[in-house]
């Protein structure tokens, strides 16, 4: 998947969500997590940089299968 589409999915999924407000991180070639930044409020803010510092620039990321428990 391209990091931009999966950013894309979470932001019409949820129309509060504005794009600075989230990151898709990863790790290697695959996807590490998606981050929803949020104040002490708990109320969602615009993500800042140690946020920033995690967005993955690949093309492409391999979504591994999820972990069965």
């Amino acid at each position: 998947m391209i990091p931009t589409e999966i950013e894309g999915e979470f932001l019409k999924a949820n129309s509060w969500l504005k794009p600075n407000m989230i990151v898709v991180s990863c790790r290697g070639q695959n996807l590490l997590d998606v981050r929803i930044c949020f104040g002490r409020d708990l109320f969602p803010k615009a993500c800042g940089p140690n946020e920033e510092n995690r967005v993955c620039r690949l093309e492409r990321v391999t979504v591994p299968a999820a972990r069965s428990r």
